[in-house]
């Protein structure tokens, strides 16, 4: 949200990003499952409370970003977090507005804990061949 809105920015870089405001109207199953599953190391919350949160987001999501993201250069990288879809509709979106993205997939998990090199190559040349 911040990347779509903030004008003064260079890029935007999404690390296996999720969209909550989407998952704000799921049923409370898959929003628990999806914090579940993608919680990592966050300190002092739960699975239930990350997933009554989402319920609070309304529509604050991919599809408010994405005309912001379409004014400028947008690294999308998605893992076997199983959140890929999502981003792939925002990179579909973003693209369909005449934005400039690179995407890329990596089979590891959520916080890229057996691809760090590969995470670090991906930013570094995504940052080398901004103008």
């Amino acid at each position: 949200m911040t990347g779509g809105a903030d004008p003064d920015l260079a890029g935007v870089v999404l690390i296996s990003a999720a969209d909550m405001g989407r998952l704000a109207a799921a049923p409370e199953a898959q929003r628990l499952k999806t914090a579940t599953g993608n919680m990592e190391s966050l300190a002092g919350v739960t699975p239930q409370s990350m997933a009554a949160e989402m319920a609070t987001l309304g529509d604050a999501g991919f599809a408010q970003a994405a005309p912001g993201l379409a004014k400028k250069p947008l690294l999308v990288l998605t893992s076997d977090d199983g959140l890929g879809p999502m981003a792939d509709a925002l990179v579909a979106d973003v693209k369909k507005r005449g934005g400039r993205v690179t995407a890329a997939h990596a089979a590891t998990d959520h916080g890229w804990n057996s691809a760090r090199i590969r995470l670090e190559s991906e930013i570094l040349t995504w940052l080398a061949a901004l103008p």
